[in-house]
């Protein structure tokens, strides 16, 4: 009897878990699809400045990664 309430209580904490999963992941997929709409919002410019700082932000890793990364 008491292997079944182990299992029963088991599968209670599981689909817990599995219900918290599928809410973090609804607020997940809210949030990408808010960046993903302020990034379409943007003009010109502001695509130009991301791009820019993308560009000198990947420089800098390749840099720092190629002169520190060697040991």
């Amino acid at each position: 009897m008491t292997e079944a309430t182990d299992i029963h209580r088991e599968i209670g904490s599981l689909l817990t878990q599995v219900e918290v999963l599928n809410r973090e992941v609804k607020e997940l997929k809210t949030d990408v699809k808010q960046f993903r709409d302020d990034f379409a919002a943007l003009k010109g410019g502001g695509r130009v400045m991301m791009g820019l700082a993308a560009i000198c932000g990947s420089g800098v890793t390749y840099v720092v990664s190629h002169f520190i990364g060697k040991h």
